[in-house]
């Protein structure tokens, strides 16, 4: 009987556990910012930012006292995902114009936008676009491998 018991109890631990809800996603550690690309070949592109941050309150902090400079700048916002990712890029620059060399991605989300799942490097945009399954963007800040 006892061994029975022992069973049973053990059997709906691991059907309890099997059944629990999936793992939420960590805390954001990355905020992707987007804007209208400025340069003269970038027309109808996506200029895409990568900044660290710490948590959702940290992003979202961080998107308003960006996002209230950009009347002042002539940046047009496009949208922002605080988000998670394994995925490190070279540090943000804060100059008001673009500079040095730009790095064409395609990003790949979760669908809910939680998690950055992967980052595929292009030649150009016109191949993201050719090939896209996610987002074709623009940026000065390369992954760091």
């Amino acid at each position: 009987m006892k061994i029975k018991l022992f069973i049973s109890t053990l059997w709906l631990g691991i059907t309890l556990v099997a059944c629990s809800e999936p793992t939420p996603p960590p805390a954001p550690n990355l905020m992707i910012l987007a804007t209208e690309a400025s340069g003269e070949d970038q027309e109808n592109m996506i200029d895409a930012s990568f900044l660290t941050v710490s948590g959702t309150k940290n992003c979202e902090e961080r998107f308003e006292a960006a996002r209230a400079v950009f009347p002042a700048a002539n940046i047009v916002y496009a949208w922002h995902y605080c988000t998670y990712s394994e995925i490190s890029f070279e540090p943000f620059g804060h100059a008001p114009v673009p500079t040095g060399t730009a790095y064409y991605f395609e990003l790949q989300m979760s669908k809910d936008g939680s998690t950055l799942k992967s980052v595929i490097a292009n030649d150009s945009n016109a191949a993201c676009e050719k090939t896209k399954k996610g987002v074709c963007i623009v940026s000065y800040q390369d992954v760091i491998e």
